[in-house]
């Protein structure tokens, strides 16, 4: 967990978007960035001709970590589409980094965080299944 001093500054770098049922937050020329889910859901649709859901986010889920990979050309696999109507936290990766080299603290709580988080244990699991359906 982010402690309350840690999130005021994680917070003050953000900017909260509405997102309406069906439609897109990114897109592969979105910068790189995390979204926190406040409210509704947001699914992670493939951009291949199936438009799948690999993952499916919930309040409280954070997704995008995979944009800070540290590559400055990264693209977005897979489009964010709100499957309900939702708010969301919009973090852009370079600001978070910048914050993250000031505030070492707030650095290990969001790792352990997102050791924890549903989406990426559901999307670990989906590759797991991937390969074993491949083997």
């Amino acid at each position: 967990r982010v402690t309350g001093d840690e999130m005021r500054h994680l917070t003050a770098i953000a900017g909260q978007e509405e997102v309406e049922p069906g439609a897109s937050f990114t897109e592969q020329t979105t910068p790189a960035g995390l979204a926190v889910v406040l409210s509704g859901a947001l699914g992670l649709r493939t951009d291949d001709d199936e438009q799948r859901t690999v993952i499916q986010a919930a309040p409280g889920d954070i997704v995008g970590q995979r944009s800070f990979g540290g590559l400055d050309d990264w693209a977005w696999p897979a489009r964010l589409v709100a499957t309900d109507a939702c708010s969301i936290l919009w973090i852009a990766r370079d600001d978070f980094f910048d914050l993250l080299s000031q505030r070492p603290a707030l650095l290990q709580q969001i790792f352990a965080a997102w050791e924890e988080s549903p989406p990426m244990e559901r999307y670990a699991a989906l590759r797991r299944q991937a390969g074993e359906a491949a083997s």
